[in-house]
């Protein structure tokens, strides 16, 4: 039996806890409510925990330097709603050994407490029947349980707390009818169990596959699709690591800041003690270099051609540059024709993705940073990333940072249509865009991922469905007759001044042509829009305005 936790066994635990839920990360995906292919709770868990694992890996045994390091990193790693929740929570577990080495069950279970506890403060409004209600729920027991028996073992604590996690996961379609209507747990419930279960994996003595934690694969690049006459226009993202010394240059940091827009632009600089973070897109990362390293020695660099990034795009990437307006503006686009447009509205910086990743807390720091704006208007344009945004902006210091409900890119579109970049008045114009987008109604045509009963109805892989928030509002033959069919409901319940249409790429032009003209029919007097775009993550997205 394992008694206590020291540091080596706290790195462990992480470990084996990541490595469990990497196993299952597909079965949590596939828990999505609903059967269309955005499923990435699991995903998201992985690489938030695999990003504070990353800053411990190689680092001593002493727990309370562990501890600090590994809750940093995994807020700053943050992806989507139920990374940051699972952030939260391990940043104040592990806060609870920032001042010892050794700790015992009543440690380990105070830790659990706190961790729930930051996991609530997380968000806004907590949903029951969630991650949060497993935590909750298991972590309670585990305190009734020290109660009755102060002697028990961190093994016994850990089995336990997993049999209580486990018993709060199954009753979360009790608690959330939305569940019970798709015949599903929480995803994120399941995957802190999964966490739990690969912990106690550790401390029974049974092995986990694979060996090791699992990093993100990077995509090979052909380097044959270059030559002498490439067309290399991007330069080069230049990112360094600056440790200030003594005997050198002493730095001033506006004027540091100054001195590097002159180099490149999307100039991104955070300045922590005596260490400077450095962020830069130039033609001559050399001047950048010889500049920087006048301040100190590096730490770390990274040089990437932006020309081999463009052909090869992984990850999310910030475009864009510092604002010249009152305010900056920063979006998050997974598709390159909503990027271009919504760098073309006046956003200041986009955090273009490739429909793939959900952006990071790092990411959003690193966006914020760009726009050299201490006031910020953000529009997350999913779900799952909103939380993840406003986690960011209590991470940039010195920023002021609005995070708008803007779930999907149609409410973003519409707010960037209206916008005064030069509004005095900051306060008025967020109430002004609030309204615009509370009046935006926005319906996705997509297929199914997967065969499934939602509330009643019968999906199978494959069939387009139509979606508003949380409603299913019905499925069809074809994306566009279903459209047509959605079209003609709200067209005549709501009566819609606008209609904006985004076509997704598999949609064609004659398919998009019959769509308009049936549109046109039905509410001659509706003013009508097309956007043809190149994503993959909807067939077509109508905004009813």
């Amino acid at each position: 039996m394992i008694t206590t936790i020291n540091g080596s066994r706290f790195r462990s635990l992480i470990d084996y806890g990541i490595r469990n839920l990497t196993l299952y990360r597909d079965k949590v995906n596939d828990l999505n409510v609903f059967p269309v292919p955005d499923g990435d709770t699991g995903t998201n868990m992985v690489k938030t925990l695999q990003n504070g694992f990353a800053a411990i890996a190689q680092e001593g045994d002493r727990l309370s330097e562990l501890s600090k390091k590994f809750s940093k990193a995994v807020v700053f790693g943050a992806r989507g709603n139920s990374g940051v929740i699972v952030s939260q929570f391990f940043k104040g577990f592990s806060e609870c050994f920032y001042d010892t080495e050794e700790a015992d069950s009543s440690h380990f279970v105070s830790a659990l407490e706190r961790g729930v506890q930051c996991a609530y403060r997380a968000v806004s409004n907590p949903v029951e029947g969630t991650i949060l209600t497993v935590l909750r729920e298991s972590s309670e027991a585990m305190r009734e349980h020290l109660q009755r028996d102060p002697s028990v073992s961190i093994t016994e604590a850990v089995s336990l707390l997993l049999e209580r996690a486990k018993l709060s996961l199954d009753n979360t379609p009790n608690l959330l009818p939305i569940l019970r209507s798709a015949g599903v747990v929480d995803s994120g419930g399941a995957g802190i169990v999964y966490v739990f279960e690969g912990m106690e994996k550790l401390l029974t003595n049974r092995p986990v596959e694979p060996p090791v934690t699992e990093e993100a694969p990077e995509k090979q690049v052909d380097y044959t699709a270059f030559s002498r006459s490439s067309d290399f226009r991007y330069g080069y993202c230049t990112e360094l690591l600056l440790q200030q010394t003594d005997g050198a240059k002493e730095l001033e940091p506006s004027a540091f800041r100054r001195e590097l827009e002159g180099l490149g632009d999307s100039v991104a600089v955070v300045f922590e003690e005596d260490k400077v973070k450095v962020h830069v897109h130039t033609r001559s990362p050399e001047q950048v270099l010889a500049f920087a390293h006048a301040y100190g020695e590096f730490l770390s660099l990274k040089i990437e051609n932006m020309s081999v990034q463009h052909t090869n795009a992984v990850g999310v990437e910030a475009v864009g540059g510092a604002t010249d307006g009152p305010f900056g503006v920063v979006a998050v686009s997974h598709d390159g024709v909503m990027k271009e447009r919504f760098l073309a509205m006046g956003a200041d910086v986009v955090l273009a993705g490739n429909g793939e990743l959900q952006p990071s807390a790092e990411d959003f720091i690193r966006a914020y940073r760009m726009t050299g704006a201490s006031e910020i208007l953000v529009f997350p344009n999913s779900k799952n990333s909103n939380l993840t945004a406003l986690q960011a902006g209590g991470l940039c210091h010195g920023v002021n940072v609005t995070v708008f409900d803007t779930k999907t890119v149609a409410e973003c579109y519409a707010a960037l249509s209206m916008m005064d970049f030069e509004a005095a008045d900051l306060a008025a114009l967020k109430e002004e865009i609030d309204a615009v987008i509370g009046n935006v109604y926005p319906v996705a045509i997509l297929r199914a991922g997967k065969d499934s009963v939602f509330d009643g109805t019968s999906i199978r892989k494959g069939d387009p469905v139509a979606l508003s928030g949380n409603a299913l509002l019905g499925t069809g033959a074809d994306p566009v007759t279903l459209a047509l069919q959605v079209a003609e409901t709200v067209l005549t319940q709501r009566e819609p001044d606008t209609l904006t249409v985004f076509a997704g790429r598999s949609v064609s032009a004659q398919e998009l042509e019959a769509l308009t003209e049936r549109v046109a029919s039905l509410s001659p007097y509706t003013d009508l829009d097309l956007i043809q775009t190149e994503s993959t993550a909807f067939e077509l997205l109508l905004s009813f305005e």
